[in-house]
C-alpha cells in the first residue's frame, strides 16, 4: 500500500510540474507575441520567400510552390517562438514573463514599441512605473545575454529554414540562378 501511494506521489508531482512547465511555456510564448517578435519573424519568413523567389527567378517554380512555402510559415514561426522560449524562460521567472506581458500588452506598451514620442501623460506615468520595477531592472541586467541567446537562435533558425527551403526547391529539381 505504501509503495502505490508513493508511486501515486511522484506521479502527480511529475504532472503537475509538467504542467507548470507547460504553462510557463504558453505566458513566454504569449509575450513574445504580445511585444511584437512573433510580427518580426513573419516577416522576416516572407523576405526569404523573396529572397528565394529571386534566386530562382529563372527556374520556372510554379506559384503553387512559393504559395506552399507561404502556408509553411505558421509552423516555421511556431518553431522559433518555441525555440526563443527557451531564452526567456533561462532569464525570467513565470511572473516577470507575466508582468512584462501585462505592460508590453496595454496601450502604453503598445504606443512606446510603435512610437514613445507620442505617449500621452497618462501612458508616460505607465511606462515610468514599469521601467522603475524589479522587472524591468532585471530586463537591463540579462539584456547582453539574452540578444546573445536570442541572436543565436535567429541565426540558427534562419541559416536552417533558408538550406532546408533551398534544398527542397533543388530537390524538386529548381535551380538557382
Amino acid at each position: 500500500m505504501k509503495i502505490r501511494l508513493f508511486f501515486l506521489t511522484i506521479i502527480c508531482a511529475v504532472c503537475f510540474q509538467a504542467n507548470a512547465q507547460n504553462e510557463f511555456q504558453q505566458e513566454v510564448i504569449s509575450y513574445l507575441t504580445v511585444n511584437g517578435t512573433v510580427k518580426q519573424y513573419n516577416t522576416v519568413y516572407d523576405d526569404m520567400i523573396d529572397v528565394l523567389k529571386s534566386q530562382f527567378s529563372g527556374a520556372n517554380v510554379p506559384q503553387a510552390e512559393w504559395d506552399a512555402l507561404r502556408n509553411d510559415k505558421p509552423k516555421a514561426v511556431s518553431q522559433l517562438v518555441r525555440m526563443m522560449s527557451s531564452a526567456y524562460r533561462k532569464h525570467f521567472s513565470q511572473d516577470d514573463i507575466a508582468q512584462m506581458s501585462k505592460f508590453f500588452g496595454s496601450p502604453a506598451g503598445v504606443q512606446m514599441r510603435i512610437n514613445p514620442d507620442e505617449l500621452d501623460s497618462d501612458q508616460r506615468q505607465v511606462v515610468g512605473k514599469f521601467y522603475s520595477s524589479s522587472v524591468a531592472r532585471k530586463i537591463d541586467e540579462v539584456k547582453i545575454d539574452l540578444t546573445t541567446d536570442v541572436s543565436q537562435i535567429s541565426e540558427f533558425w534562419s541559416r536552417d529554414l533558408f538550406n532546408s527551403t533551398m534544398n527542397s526547391l533543388i530537390a524538386k529539381g529548381y535551380s538557382p540562378q
